[in-house]
């Protein structure tokens, strides 16, 4: 019996390793369907935009990246600690092959100004790692206006 891959899951892998790799602009829907084997009628039918999609590759990174925090930091409980393994994550992800910067400051760079959408997802991955990083719950907290706005990630 073979493990079915989740086709939502197939088409954000595939949608983070590309504009991981081209930016988001260079890379097309159609390549999306390429490099996912998902048509692009099941990948409208469960994105239905480019926009979309975005916003999902951005929650996925936002999980893979407060899980990898909250990994190095598990069972420290001082501020210190806490905070220098956030370095210990950072050496470890800057390490792979697969680098090519934050995906949030990429994403902001490119899109920030057109898709207020696109901005506000990084807002808030920014807000939720200051909560993991800084606070002992490894899960972040509700990002609110004047909590993200405290925190000086609102303009």
């Amino acid at each position: 019996m073979t493990d079915a891959v989740d086709p939502r899951e197939q088409v954000v892998r595939a949608a983070d390793q590309l504009f991981n790799a081209h930016g988001v602009h260079a890379v097309g829907m159609d390549k999306v369907r390429d490099a996912a084997g998902v048509s692009l009628k099941k990948i409208y039918s469960m994105f239905p935009s480019k926009e979309a999609l975005i916003l999902a590759v951005l929650d996925d990174r936002t999980r893979q990246w407060n899980s990898g925090i909250a990994a190095c930091a598990e069972g420290l409980s001082s501020p210190r600690e806490r905070l220098l393994a956030v370095f210990d994550f950072l050496l470890q992800w800057f390490g792979t092959d697969e680098f090519r910067g934050c995906a949030f400051i990429n994403a902001y760079g490119e899109l920030g100004a057109e898709m207020p959408s696109v901005a506000a997802a990084v807002r808030a991955q920014k807000a939720d790692f200051i909560v993991i990083s800084f606070d002992k719950r490894t899960t972040p907290a509700p990002v609110t206006r004047t909590g993200a706005g405290q925190a000086g990630l609102t303009s």
